[in-house]
């Protein structure tokens, strides 16, 4: 099993860095390790809605909300054939801006498990590299 927690603060409201984030679909625009995603659930988001995902890491995913405390708290899982993953994260109102503080658990599966020390050295990195590009396209106004 890996485990990565991680904290980025934004210069945005809570409310704002909360629905962006939380908005899989949101991703093509700032997640530099996405390659697809697609909305699999009708309605609004929350718990239960779903999406299929392929990131460069994990490869495909189905992904499932979990829980969905607006501006908070929210939890997805995801499972697909590499590694399942549980994903948290946090938002706190921070001198003006938000602090998010993420934990995920990644665990790989079957021969996948013989990567798991390259994919525990990759993860804290991809997360620091995404938490920037978040950072920069939040903060940037666009």
């Amino acid at each position: 099993m890996i485990e990565q927690t991680a904290t980025v603060r934004i210069e945005r409201p809570v409310e704002e860095v909360f629905d962006y984030f939380t908005d899989i679909s949101n991703d093509r625009e700032w997640n530099p390790f996405l390659k697809e995603v697609r909305k699999t659930s009708e309605g609004p988001l929350g718990v239960g809605t779903t999406f299929f995902v392929v990131r460069k890491m994990s490869g495909p995913m189905d992904v499932e909300y979990t829980e969905y405390v607006r501006p908070i708290r929210w939890a997805i899982r995801g499972t697909g054939r590499p590694a399942s993953m549980v994903f948290v994260a946090e938002f706190a109102p921070a001198e003006g801006g938000t602090q998010m503080t993420i934990h995920m658990t990644l665990q790989p599966k079957g021969a996948f498990t013989l990567l798991t020390p390259v994919m525990r050295a990759q993860l804290g990195k991809q997360i620091d590299q995404a938490h920037e590009a978040l950072k920069r396209k939040l903060e940037s106004g666009s």
